[in-house]
């Protein structure tokens, strides 16, 4: 079982440098490498640097998508505010569960830009919620904004795939 263990660490070791060593030993330099590939050089056990290999990440997918976050906040804290000023419970739950899920899109894309599909989907509910909530009201706050804000982001998120 131990050698096992072992061939297991040391192949990670040799294809996976950046988990096994750059992330946990600290990082000490990041170069650009081939076809837009980040090359990591890290400080490993003993303080020696070692070459690592180049992140199986694409350079524009370890972004922080920073406009999604934006968006989850924004959603998060109307939800808070529809509470705090109309008492509403629902508006609560509402705007901390879809905050939450738009927060975890997010950070799903910022991880890989393909990963798309939580965003997508609570981008596109809220914006259908919001616009039967907007057409049957017609005030633009809460559901005229927040209907155009997530068409937007149902808009940018489908951009991004192609």
């Amino acid at each position: 079982m131990w050698p096992v263990i072992g061939a297991i660490r040391s192949s990670l070791r040799s294809t996976h440098p950046i988990s096994y060593c750059a992330v946990t030993e600290g990082v000490s330099r990041i170069e650009e490498g081939e076809g837009g590939r980040v090359k990591v050089r890290g400080v490993c056990r003993g303080g020696k640097e070692r070459a690592g290999g180049q992140s199986p990440l694409p350079r524009s997918a370890m972004a922080v998508d920073w406009i999604g976050f934006g968006y989850a906040a924004v959603v998060a804290i109307g939800g808070f505010l529809g509470y705090k000023r109309k008492g509403s419970v629902v508006s609560l739950i509402a705007g901390i569960l879809f905050g939450a899920l738009s927060a975890g899109g997010a950070y799903r894309m910022s991880r890989d830009a393909s990963d798309v599909k939580i965003s997508l989907v609570a981008a596109s509910t809220l914006a259908l919620v919001m616009g039967v909530r907007y057409s049957r009201s017609r005030k633009m706050m809460p559901a005229g904004l927040l209907c155009g804000l997530s068409a937007l982001m149902v808009l940018r998120i489908l951009f991004l795939m192609l």
